[in-house]
């Protein structure tokens, strides 16, 4: 509970990402489209990273950590501005099996930055909660935490919902 008090302290206002007006289109490596809509529902974690940012390049390995676990629970978009075959080469040498994003429309207003690595955590309704820039301890247990409160409040209003 007191995790949810710590959401609400970092929320400045209620920004729905997920509606189809927002209309930010993404394309994966292989061709795919698809648009932020696209991913309500779930809590999900916004990365913007690049090849030749070495903090993004550290924050990587704790990102294939957290995604092991909650993939199924999470959506994980990595975002990246680089060209797609350099992108898909660098994934390829690298070995990273997460979701590698490049966008196609420019950024929403409320994701847009101008530093990396810039992370954003968004609840399953699409409100921002967290903005982080700069790298992050993004494995540890207090984000483990968060997510875990995420979904316990996602399945508990689904819930109430379907009722």
């Amino acid at each position: 509970p007191t995790v949810f008090f710590f959401f609400l302290s970092l929320l400045k206002q209620p920004i729905s990402l997920f509606t189809s007006s927002l209309d930010w289109h993404l394309r994966t490596l292989w061709g795919d489209t698809c648009t932020l809509a696209d991913f309500a529902g779930k809590p999900t974690i916004i990365n913007y990273w690049a090849s030749w940012c070495a903090p993004c390049l550290a924050e990587m390995g704790q990102f294939r950590s957290l995604y092991a676990d909650y993939a199924d629970k999470v959506n994980f978009i990595f975002v990246t501005n680089e060209k797609r075959t350099d992108v898909a080469k660098f994934v390829k040498r690298k070995n990273l099996d997460l979701p590698v994003y490049l966008p196609i429309k420019k950024y929403p207003e409320q994701l847009s930055t101008s530093t990396l690595p810039v992370t954003f955590l968004i609840d399953a309704e699409g409100n921002i909660l967290m903005r982080k820039s700069g790298m992050a301890q993004w494995n540890g247990q207090k984000m483990r935490t968060i997510l875990d409160a995420m979904l316990t409040q996602t399945q508990t209003e689904n819930t109430n919902e379907n009722e």
